[in-house]
């Protein structure tokens, strides 16, 4: 019998320690837990980017939903605090500055899926009531699903604009030469090549274990990153030492519902190509990759045999997503079976201050869908 649930909202970074035990909880029990939705990502991602930044008057709204005792809901919002004045309300994990190099994604309320949808209404309903009568600018990006409440918001705050996009997946369902047997006749014979050459060459997974290992190689793999995108004249993922400490930090905090993975592909005893990222129960979400450019290796397509190698381990443990996260670069749409939406609502109060921060932020969505564009068309595997 569901008790009456109660909503709370929590403003400062000691509120995380007194919630992590229940945050964690919750998100062993929300059968699609994303990295993003967890207390770790969260958690480090406010500490190292937010309090350590010039912008003090950023505030936390960490919004969580009870029923009695037990932490059934949360949505972990911050306001941004922006240059014109205004507030904007946003995921934790979404800023300007450092968005596009620490992507989060499947955003929204990490929910106990025996309490849906109330959760949801209830901690919308506890959002609107938070704010005084004219309310602020709302960017909640890259949602896992379009509504659960948001249509109040928007309704509420009078204009806006939606916008969707996409991950891409790759369905380990009923194992890996299913997956192989679902894919194109072009496709498939050419990761049959791949995978026969890998053999030839003797090639293998490095799978580092313990956390001191892992951040060794994710060190080589992040190195490569900016080395390879430098190459292309971008500044890389990794390129300021507060997210490489992120995510060395991420590695140590993380245990128990989700596993960081750090991979390399080693031929003839040399490492070519690493991956990294998340493994939860029966999913593995693709983060980041480095690759290390060599002339005289005879493997093409280092990249695309890295994935299909890590595929097919992870097949054999249960793994049946294989989540390259979102990205139009042609190796993922090659890799994936389907896409799923992701769904993004930007919002503002129905004032000539809302009107004004409406025409700013299209024009800001503009450049960056201009310089995503450029970006993903340089993007492949090797």
């Amino acid at each position: 019998m569901v008790k009456r649930i109660t909503t709370n909202i929590h403003h400062d970074i000691d509120d995380f320690a007194t919630l992590e035990i229940a945050w964690k909880a919750l998100y062993r029990k929300n059968p699609f837990r994303t990295i993003f939705l967890s207390w770790e990502w969260n958690y480090l991602w406010w500490k190292l980017f937010q309090l350590k930044s010039d912008k003090t008057t950023d505030s936390l709204m960490l919004i969580s939903a009870w029923d009695g005792n037990t932490l059934i809901g949360i949505m972990p919002l911050y306001a941004l605090h922006t240059q014109l004045g205004t507030r904007e309300v946003r995921f934790l994990g979404t800023h300007r500055q450092v968005e596009r190099d620490l992507y989060s994604e499947y955003l929204g309320i990490l929910e106990d899926p025996q309490h849906m949808p109330f959760v949801g209404e209830c901690i919308f309903d506890q959002l609107i009531k938070f704010f005084p009568k004219k309310l602020p600018a709302m960017q909640l990006s890259r949602m896992n699903y379009p509504d659960n409440g948001l249509h109040k918001i928007h309704e509420y705050l009078g204009h806006g604009k939606t916008s969707s996009d996409r991950t891409w997946i790759a369905s380990l369902e009923g194992g890996f030469d299913n997956y192989l047997i679902s894919l194109s006749p072009t496709r498939r014979a050419r990761f049959k090549r791949l995978l026969r050459s890998a053999e030839n060459l003797k090639a293998r997974l490095i799978f580092p274990e313990s956390p001191q290992q892992k951040r060794r190689l994710l060190r080589w793999l992040m190195a490569c990153h900016q080395k390879d995108w430098q190459k292309r004249g971008s500044r890389g993922a990794f390129h300021i030492e507060r997210k490489v400490h992120f995510h060395e930090t991420l590695i140590d905090l993380l245990h128990g519902s989700t596993t960081s993975v750090v991979a390399a592909l080693s031929i003839r005893g040399r490492l070519l190509y690493g991956i990294y990222g998340f493994l939860h129960p029966d999913r593995y979400e693709f983060y980041q990759s480095g690759n290390r450019m060599r002339e005289d290796t005879a493997c093409k397509s280092p990249g695309i045999l890295t994935h299909l190698l890590l595929m097919k381990e992870l097949s054999k443990i249960g793994v049946s997503q294989y989540d390259f996260l979102s990205g139009e670069q042609r190796y993922k749409r090659e890799l994936s079976s389907f896409s799923r939406q992701l769904h993004s609502l930007n919002t503002y109060e129905n004032s000539a201050m809302g009107t004004v921060t409406f025409g700013i932020d299209l024009m800001k969505s503009l450049y960056l869908k201009s310089f995503r564009h450029k970006i993903s068309s340089i993007a492949q595997v090797r």
